[in-house]
This record gives C-alpha cells, sequence and structure tokens, in this order.
C-alpha cells in the first residue's frame, strides 16, 4: 500500500517542479546602442543573473548558427559594452547594490530556440530593486533574432 503513495508524490513533485522560482523577475526589450531602466522584487534572497536573451527568430537551425556566429565572435568594429546598475529601492535612500562594466561578453547558456549573454550574477535579498542597463556598440536589432535583458535565479551547477 505505501509504494504506490510513494510513487505517486514523487510524480506529483515532479510534475510541480521541485523549487517555486519564477523565470524571470525582470523582462524588457533591447537593443545595443541604448539604455533600459525598470523595476523588480525579490521574494527570496538568492543569486540571481543578469543577461541578454537573444529568442531566435525564422528558421531555427539557419538563424541560430548566424546567431551564435554574430553574438559569439566580433570584430574590432562590433565590441558590445553594457554597464549594469542595480540599486535596492528602500523607503530612506536608495542604495548601489552592484556596479559592473562589461565589453563584449560572450554566450553563456542556449537551448534550441535562445542564446543567453550574462552580464552579471549578483546576490539579492529579498526587497525590491531597480536595475539600469546602458549599452553600446554591436547592434541588438537583427534579423535572425530579438533581444530581451533578463533578471532571473541563477543556474550555478549542471
Amino acid at each position: 500500500m505505501q509504494k504506490p503513495i510513494t510513487g505517486i508524490i514523487i510524480s506529483g513533485a515532479l510534475m510541480l517542479g521541485c523549487n517555486s522560482y519564477e523565470k524571470n523577475i525582470f523582462r524588457a526589450e533591447f537593443s545595443s546602442n541604448s539604455s533600459i531602466e525598470g523595476s523588480f522584487k525579490v521574494r527570496e534572497r538568492d543569486l540571481y543573473s543578469v543577461s541578454i536573451e537573444n529568442d531566435v527568430s525564422g528558421p531555427i537551425r539557419e538563424n541560430r548558427e548566424k546567431a551564435w556566429n554574430y553574438l559569439n565572435y566580433s570584430s574590432s568594429k562590433e565590441t558590445l559594452a553594457a554597464h549594469v546598475l542595480i540599486q535596492r529601492m528602500d523607503k530612506k535612500q536608495d542604495a548601489l547594490v552592484m556596479g559592473r562594466f562589461v565589453i563584449n561578453p560572450k554566450i553563456t547558456s542556449w537551448s534550441n530556440e535562445k542564446l543567453y549573454i550574462e552580464l552579471a550574477q549578483v546576490e539579492l535579498l529579498k526587497g525590491k530593486y531597480r536595475l539600469r542597463i546602458y549599452a553600446s556598440g554591436k547592434n541588438l536589432d537583427h534579423d535572425s533574432f530579438s533581444s530581451s535583458i533578463v533578471v532571473e535565479h541563477a543556474y550555478t551547477g549542471k
């Protein structure tokens, strides 16, 4: 009698997932030579990732290769530079949590349809935050992909 119950509990956990992470706690469309500002809420203390998510469009196999080559390999004329700022929004005073300048970041993770370029990882406490990103250089308005800035739980293992 206990074996079926154990099987139901395990299959339920697998179907629901082992954690309650939201996929993205912040998402906004993005192109280079622009800036973006927005706020987000952190519900639990953890390590978070700020990334450029590049969503491959059109014929996936062909455009994924084009996007990969364009994003990961660059000439000196096509360098992407990004300044990432995260501030904790407090009732009394906003506090700078992280300021990072990234030059020519590379693809750090991928799936069939998405290529991620991580700009920063930072440990955040529960609370409200403001994100600002200023970017210049390599054009992220491309025919083989569209880009967004995402903040999500960082994945640090395999």
